[in-house]
């Protein structure tokens, strides 16, 4: 196996990995940090994943494990020594960083080509209608603050990041819009299970959008657009832009996170389209999605060089839609809180990046 750092190493980890079913099972639906949660299980004799994890971890080939232990990530996290507890800790290691590859990398692999598939996926979803984008109405589930839930199991809605978390701060605000107007969006593949088995979580961070210079919007008569290179606060970011563009009585906005090139195998592009009416003063139409993108197209979509320029790039999958007038505030909310983690977006909307 070739060295290499964070990403590269990952990547070649899972590839020497052949993860068990039960192990992914279990750890695709986990909402805590997995550098924690596996290195607990691996621990825990009593706790009802240990033994699928404790398998794993040592039926890893020697070199492998000798691989994990050589990577800068885990270096800098371990004193140098060769005694049994660091090799366990290497192989701790090496299981962590292969499902922080493998589970977004799946979660992209089941966005089917065929969208309606998801209505059939899980039982607990038959009955459900299915729109032709593959998404389907929250007015066929019950909230329990953190979990859609339907004939016994829970549900999350899809996580447009690597962290299973990205789905959380987008979702109550949504589902709080479902309670006026019909919002359809899209349940994760992975996060999903019975209410046993799908933990309820929350989180204290919350980014609220405020409102931008809507005189200057609702009279805007040429294109207004803008980008960001990524800093510091967004990692595995290539680039964030955005654009205003006047349609007759509409201006249709978009923005669009272009992954880094060695992301796009676990992650899609964050991408929200909206129509604001100026003669209502309300947007007339939201949806959010992902963009998947292939090494090829990834390169054909940065030589666009900006969102207005891109058309349909990639393969675009919905995450949720509302055709329903909502007003400025709810937008702003839902476009800031969809890219939770971007800090440039957050500004531009002026909410706290502070948490």
């Amino acid at each position: 196996m070739n060295g290499g750092r964070d990403m590269n190493d990952r990547k070649a980890l899972a590839a020497e990995i052949d993860i068990t079913p039960d192990v992914f099972a279990y750890y695709s639906r986990c909402l805590i940090p997995l550098q924690s949660e596996v290195r607990f299980v691996a621990r825990q004799v009593e706790h009802p994943a240990h033994d699928a994890t404790l398998a794993q971890i040592r039926d890893l080939a020697p070199e492998v494990v000798e691989f994990a232990a050589s990577t800068y990530e885990f270096r800098k996290r371990h004193v140098p020594d060769s005694g049994e507890e660091v090799e366990f800790e290497a192989r701790i290691w090496a299981l962590i960083e292969a499902l922080y590859w493998e589970i977004p990398r799946r979660r992209l692999a089941l966005l089917a080509p065929e969208d309606r598939a998801i209505g059939s996926s899980n039982r607990a979803l038959e009955g459900l209608p299915v729109a032709e984008d593959g998404l389907v109405e929250l007015s066929g589930f019950t909230w329990d603050g953190a979990r859609l839930m339907r004939n016994g199991h829970a549900f999350m809605l899809f996580a447009p990041k690597e962290s299973p978390n990205a789905q959380y701060w987008y979702s109550s605000p949504l589902v709080e819009v479902a309670r006026t107007v019909p919002v359809f969006a899209r349940p994760d593949p992975l996060l999903h299970g019975t209410t046993e088995e799908l933990a309820a979580v929350g989180y204290k961070m919350w980014r609220y959008g405020r409102l931008l210079d809507w005189d200057r919007i609702r009279a805007l008569n040429e294109e207004e657009h803008g980008a960001w290179d990524p800093g510091w606060d967004c990692q595995g970011v290539y680039s964030t832009d955005y654009a205003w563009t006047p349609r007759g009585q509409e201006v249709h906005f978009r923005c669009e996170e272009v992954p880094a090139a060695d992301r796009i195998e676990i992650a899609g592009s964050r991408y929200f389209h909206a129509i604001f009416d100026r003669a209502q003063d309300r947007f007339v139409h939201l949806d959010a999605a992902v963009r998947v993108y292939s090494n090829a197209e990834w390169i054909e979509r940065i030589a666009s060089r900006h969102v207005r320029l891109a058309g349909k790039a990639g393969r675009r999958h919905k995450v949720f839609r509302i055709d329903s007038p909502v007003t400025k505030e709810t937008f702003a909310n839902l476009c800031a809180q969809f890219f939770v983690w971007n800090s440039d977006v957050g500004r531009y909307f002026g909410a706290d990046t502070s948490s």
